[in-house]
């Protein structure tokens, strides 16, 4: 999955001349998940990406749940999940209907996987289901973790 997304991420850095969507965290994702990036380039590479996100314009879920994936992956688990809760009262995207965004939901699940608090990941992934409907993905990944304590 990773290995697929690398390439097309990349493709979207690329495309990205304005740097208005600013994919870096998504690609800093595959690269540590495929283990491209050595631990002492990581934090570097993790802080050079979040360095150039505009904190001034952090307006819309999308934009918190990259913050909060930048401090999830340099493991500042706290600042994670202070994004992930400033996103959850944030204005909802243009056209959203969902009263709660279900993607800060996933975001806040993964955080507490690392922290290996499964009860909580496991609530986090109901909930995003409770507020999508039937997803999937995020039954999927409820199932990846049903049997850890």
């Amino acid at each position: 999955m990773y290995a697929d997304a690398k390439p097309l991420y990349e493709r979207a850095i690329a495309l990205d001349t304005n740097k208005e969507a600013n994919y870096y965290s998504e690609w800093l994702e595959c690269m540590i998940q495929l283990k491209e990036l050595r631990s002492f380039k990581k934090n570097s590479a993790i802080a050079n990406a979040a360095a150039a996100y505009p904190k001034d314009q952090i307006q819309t879920p999308p934009q918190y749940i990259k913050m909060a994936r930048f401090a999830r992956l340099s493991r500042n688990y706290k600042e994670c999940k202070d994004w992930l809760e400033q996103g959850l009262h944030a204005r909802r995207c243009r056209g959203c209907f969902y009263g709660v965004c279900h993607r800060i939901l996933y975001e806040k699940a993964l955080l507490y996987e690392k922290q290996r608090n499964y009860a909580m990941a496991r609530s986090m992934y109901e909930e995003a289901i409770r507020v999508c409907g039937q997803n999937a993905f995020y039954e999927a990944c409820l199932k990846r973790i049903e049997d850890k304590k």
